[in-house]
Parts: structure tokens; sequence; C-alpha cells
């Protein structure tokens, strides 16, 4: 499923192609995007349960850092907003960078 195109971007980022090929089955289209779902504990069959819910990867990873787990950020009054500000009163500041330095990147 992964074009050749982009395995190269995929394996730089540590996923066989068959595993690579899971993520992209459930909608996730970069490494990267992987990367921060792999991080929350997110597996790529649960990914649409956080999509219907209107949250990304990013909030997956506030979720997890803060100690949450999807059930319960649904039932946040504002589950993209108050995760924001829980993550941020906690850690100091919202944003969620992952990167990957061992070598450069081919196009992701």
């Amino acid at each position: 499923m992964t074009p050749a195109g982009s395995a190269a971007a995929w394996a730089h980022w540590g996923f066989l192609d068959e595993v690579a090929a899971w993520w992209q089955t459930a909608g996730v289209t970069s490494p990267s995007e992987a990367t921060k779902w792999t991080i929350a504990q997110v597996t790529p069959a649960e990914v649409a349960g956080w999509s219907a819910a209107g949250l990304d990867a990013t909030d997956a990873v506030r979720a997890f850092r803060v100690g949450l787990d999807l059930s319960t950020v649904r039932a946040l009054p504002n589950p993209r907003t108050d995760l924001a500000d829980l993550f941020q009163r906690r850690f100091g500041d919202a944003s969620i960078t992952v990167t990957h330095s061992s070598m450069p990147a081919p196009e992701d």
C-alpha cells in the first residue's frame, strides 16, 4: 500500500512496509503522524475512535501525557480545547512536535 516514493520516508521513521500499511489503512498519511499515535499508545485500529471524536494524533499525545483515555477526553465539555489547556498547565506549552534526527529526512 505504501507508494514507492513514500516507502523511504516510512522506513526512515522505522516503520516496516507492513506496519506503514496498517497506519495508512487507518487514514494516517505520514510517518510523523503515525509516530504521534504510537507515542500516545493508540493503535491503527483505535484511530477511528479518536477521529470520530474530532481529535487527532496531537490530542492523543496530550491525553496520554496527562493520563487521560479517550472516554475521559470525550467527556470533557470542550475536548480539544480543554485537553490543550490541561496539557499547557502541566507542561507550560501546548505544542507537540515529533522529529526524527538520526539522518536527513526524505520528503514526508
